[in-house]
């Protein structure tokens, strides 16, 4: 189960520092809790995950050092996830700041002797008399509040806050459904898990040696042939690792992803979109990366993007019957529209190929889709790129310019367009694609140079039938290892 607390509806934007914890709570035989008073702040033992440790290794470390007991992986289950996010959160050096907290909270029945607890604490918890104390758990949620009514300490709040949240859960008995994948080992009883999770990191570091990067795919949930696991299979076993699902317009795809199999553990799986903006002429999408994939605006704004794509393929549906005398059956339409996720013209490129009318996708928007688009184009509701901007911006992310070569304009108007998108957040250029020629390329450095703009790329891969030249993890470039806007994630997150 995961519990959030956002009292203040803080975005992903708006977060400058995160923070992951593992805390357990021991229950002993006469109904009381165990809880250490740290600087006049009650909390449950346990404390800060080290870089790369799972909350299981982060919970046995802490409990030694703060108790002195050898955790038996068999004795401990998991209880909540609680995602504060923590608004103008007062550090120790006076300052304050927006931060997103994750902790993994367990419990334990133990009956311990707090007398005899040979512990080793850091410096800072001596200096503020940590301590530890057995608290009836009938009293301890009126306990935690008096001592936050009577405290001078702004932290104790948070907290209090947050404690009192694990508690109640706690006292309902729940049964927890959370899926993290330390939480799944908690529950697995296997008595190596701490030597399974450190080589799970091992295996991780080993796969990530010198593998590659593909900013750019598309799954069934957009015009796709393949399952985003599907996809991350395939990108797995041709060694890339660091990839982002971009569908059209959705976001569906991004929650079928499940991330806890074995190949998903060693990835690094970015979530991403391609949001499609009206323009008067060519194609333009804005990629967006690194987004809160729950955020409310963003999620609104694809169920309208959805709803609008449905009239969008009727309207193309009937200017080809106009035009060309094209004809669909009902069963093949009726498929259309029962179709998981978004909705565009591949689709109906698929469908000319099965009534014989082309032989590939290209074939079929030379030929019919381009022309009928730029007929129906005024009844297209698309949003500005600035909307698509602001809403990628307003869920936390970056905003990227995909494939610039599909805009048709010359090389003037491209930079000044690429000019006042950055005046209004744009982050970066994809410049390596595989629709880009090797002069294009070299463009779109210069440009992303002389703008400041992170560089992105990736091979657009869509499967064999709608892009049949378009190989996964291939740019224009070939394979790629290292872009600056992965860069620049790895060292924001």
């Amino acid at each position: 189960m995961i519990e959030v607390i956002n009292n203040d509806n803080l975005k992903k934007k708006d977060i400058n520092e995160y923070s992951n914890k593992a805390r357990l709570l021991i229950e002993n035989n006469n109904g009381e809790i165990l809880v250490a008073n740290y600087g006049g702040v009650y909390l449950l033992p346990g404390g800060t995950s080290e870089k790369d440790e799972h909350a299981l290794e982060t919970l046995f470390r802490e409990i030694k050092e703060e108790l002195g007991i050898d955790l038996n992986i068999r004795n401990i289950e998991p209880l909540v996830e609680v995602e504060y996010y923590q608004k103008d959160y007062p550090k120790r050096d006076n300052k304050t700041v927006n931060r997103k907290l994750t902790t993994s909270y367990y419990n334990t029945m133990m009956n311990i002797d707090i007398n005899e607890i040979k512990n080793n604490l850091t410096i800072e918890e001596i200096k503020d008399n940590f301590n530890l104390i057995w608290i009836s758990k009938d009293s301890l949620i009126s306990v935690l509040k008096e001592n936050e009514k009577n405290s001078n300490n702004p932290r104790v709040k948070y907290f209090t806050n947050e404690l009192v949240k694990v508690l109640n859960y706690y006292n309902r008995k729940e049964k927890t459904d959370y899926n993290s994948f330390a939480h799944r080992l908690a529950s697995s009883g296997d008595d190596n898990i701490l030597d399974l999770l450190k080589e799970e990191r091992k295996r991780k570091e080993a796969y990530q040696k010198d593998s590659f990067i593909d900013m750019h795919m598309h799954s069934i949930y957009s015009d796709g042939e393949y399952t985003p696991d599907e996809l991350i299979n395939m990108a797995y076993n041709n060694h890339i690792g660091t990839i982002a699902i971009t569908d059209h317009d959705t976001l569906d795809g991004l929650k079928h992803i499940n991330k806890y199999t074995d190949k998903a553990r060693c990835m690094n799986i970015i979530p991403g979109i391609e949001l499609s903006a009206k323009t008067n002429k060519g194609r333009m999408h804005i990629l967006g990366y690194d987004f809160d994939i729950d955020d409310k605006d963003l999620n609104n704004k694809m169920n309208e993007f959805k709803t609008n794509s449905y009239y969008s393929i009727l309207a193309l549906i009937n200017q080809l019957k106009i035009d060309y005398g094209i004809v669909f059956d009902n069963n093949d339409i009726k498929n259309i529209f029962n179709k998981t996720g978004n909705i565009g013209r591949p689709i109906l490129a698929k469908l000319l190929i099965k009534y014989g009318y082309v032989k590939e996708t290209q074939e079929a928007f030379d030929k019919y889709l381009i022309d009928a688009y730029q007929k129906t184009r005024i009844t297209n509701k698309g949003i500005p790129y600035s909307e698509c901007i602001s809403l990628i911006k307003e869920a936390g992310g970056l905003a990227v310019l995909a494939h610039p070569n599909q805009l048709l304009m010359d090389d003037e108007a491209l930079e000044s367009t690429i000019k006042k998108m950055k005046e209004i957040g744009l982050d970066g250029i994809e410049v390596f694609h595989s629709g880009h020629t090797k002069e294009e390329t070299k463009k779109y450095i210069d440009i992303a140079t002389k703008y400041d703009l992170l560089q992105s790329g990736g091979s657009d891969y869509h499967g064999k039938i709608v892009k049949p030249n378009v190989k996964l993890g291939v740019t224009n470039v070939g394979k790629i290892k290292k872009l600056s806007m992965i860069d620049f994630i790895n060292s924001h997150n």
